[in-house]
């Protein structure tokens, strides 16, 4: 299983919008095959951090999903939204 931690600091001025961007990104990716969870959540101690928490049974999987136009429009226009570089934690877990 591949999972990711995508951390993003979102602009507080931009945060309903930022909301309503990610959202289709969100709906999309958990119907794809091969993904287990996809969630967008807020950070309670860090002002205005958001985590994409995502679970894949392969890395082709994840491969796949990189591939789709929700993720390339997504990954096109979140710079309009945060303040500093995506920071991206990739873990392979056995289970």
């Amino acid at each position: 299983m591949i999972v990711i931690h995508a951390y993003m600091e979102v602009n507080p001025e931009k945060t309903e919008a930022f909301l309503n961007f990610v959202k289709p990104l969100v709906q999309a990716s958990q119907q794809e095959p091969g993904n287990i969870s996809y969630f967008l959540v807020q950070d309670v101690e860090v002002k205005n951090t958001f985590i994409m928490l995502e679970e894949w049974d392969t890395a082709s999987d994840l491969e796949e999903h990189e591939k789709t136009p929700h993720f390339k429009s997504f990954s096109s226009q979140v710079g309009d939204y945060i303040l500093s570089p995506l920071k991206v934690k990739k873990f392979t877990v056995q289970q």
